[in-house]
């Protein structure tokens, strides 16, 4: 039976809201996120204001000691790399990957992705519309990489058990690419089976993943409705979230069939090829990260009292200067880095050490020209739409 009779089509909807329009859900379910400015210190708190302040605060031999314990703790630091008088620091990890910033176009690189912006394979800015990006699977070489004390690791085995963990990351190769027919337009084919092969299996598997995870969110919802005495949950406010994501995830769905529908049918050109299947990959991971947010990170939002601050999850993560969100994200393991200004630092804070940017040039190609095996055409950009 192919990959379209399987095709999760037929998923239902889950109970609308009767009031108007629905609103991103923030992060936390206990109170709408009203602002996106650090936290404001006690008046009578001495207050850092200059750099030489914050490194000078610098113990890394308190480290093992395990002194961080807020999420405006430091256990790694840097300056901010465009913005005067900021830093970005974090609680839970060792390590903090390359800011991306906000080009006047999207390009594409040879390896047919988009470097740093890459959204769901490399930690970007919070974006609300999306919030379960935060939960995709890790980078593996920010996870691994060697300056931590430890790797970051699911250690409590919470996370769904992926058969292929790969199959969003591997690359594709010259030969794998069959041509089955020249053009003076150009080579085309198609790829060879065992690639369609693993690639279908991953997306198979997330559909039923996906399928039984909207069930299970539908009975946390009428579990809820059943506790909407407890001031703390806005029930109201949760169900349009749960809408809102279920929306954004039957449209990966759509995306992710379209592509590899394409993909499979074949007749591309070996650089049609990479992008489609790129676009396959980034469906699949984001698909995985919907299924980790719903079925891991959004009930541990729902529990307020409950406190995974010391065993970061292995997932992509985010970048915020909401301290309110960052405090969410650092409670709930997820691995979070806090854009600060250097009023936020005083005394009180655990600063442990000063660490450089991994740059996303470590993870992804910086070069223009797109190559699979002998084909070799510039990669093409186009203008941001943000």
């Amino acid at each position: 039976m192919s990959i379209a009779d399987h095709w999760i089509c037929r998923m239902a909807p889950l109970k609308a809201t009767s009031s108007g329009a629905g609103v991103s859900s923030s992060a936390s379910t206990r109170s709408k996120r009203t602002s996106s400015k650090p936290a404001k210190l006690p008046a009578e708190v001495e207050v850092f204001d200059g750099d030489w302040e914050v490194f000078e605060a610098r113990r890394p031999a308190l480290a093992k000691a395990k002194p961080v314990r807020d999420c405006a703790d430091a256990l790694r630091f840097t300056k901010h790399p465009t913005r005067s008088g900021y830093y970005i620091s974090t609680p839970n990890v060792e390590f903090i990957p390359q800011l991306p910033t906000k080009t006047a176009k999207v390009q594409y690189y040879e390896d047919g992705m988009l470097g740093a912006l890459e959204f769901f394979k490399w930690p970007q800015e919070q974006d609300d519309k999306c919030p379960f990006a935060v939960a995709a699977p890790g980078n593996e070489l920010l996870l691994s990489f060697p300056a931590q004390s430890f790797p970051v690791v699911d250690s409590g085995s919470v996370l769904p058990q992926f058969a292929d963990v790969d199959a969003p990351w591997f690359h594709i190769r010259g030969r794998n690419f069959e041509t089955s027919a020249v053009f003076p337009t150009g080579h085309y084919g198609r790829l060879h089976e065992d690639v369609l092969n693993r690639l279908e299996a991953a997306v198979l598997e997330i559909i039923g993943m996906v399928e039984k995870s909207v069930v299970e969110a539908a009975v946390r919802l009428q579990e809820l409705a059943v506790v909407e005495r407890d001031h703390e949950l806005d029930v109201e406010r949760e169900r349009r979230g749960v809408q809102e994501r279920h929306t954004a995830c039957e449209k990966l769905q759509t995306r992710m069939q379209q592509s590899w529908m394409k993909l499979y049918a074949g007749n591309l050109t070996p650089f049609e090829t990479m992008l489609v299947f790129c676009e396959v990959q980034r469906m699949l991971l984001a698909l995985r990260g919907w299924v980790i947010y719903t079925d891991i990170l959004w009930p541990r939002l729902m529990t307020p009292h409950a406190d995974f601050r010391f065993s970061p999850l292995p997932l992509r993560g985010v970048f915020s200067e909401d301290s309110e969100f960052v405090k969410e994200m650092y409670r709930i393991g997820v691995p979070v880095w806090y854009i600060r200004p250097t009023i936020t630092f005083w005394k009180g804070t655990a600063i442990i050490q000063s660490t450089p940017f991994i740059p996303a040039r470590a993870a992804f190609s910086t070069t223009t020209v797109m190559r699979l095996g002998q084909f070799n055409l510039n990669a093409p950009a186009s203008a941001s739409g943000g």
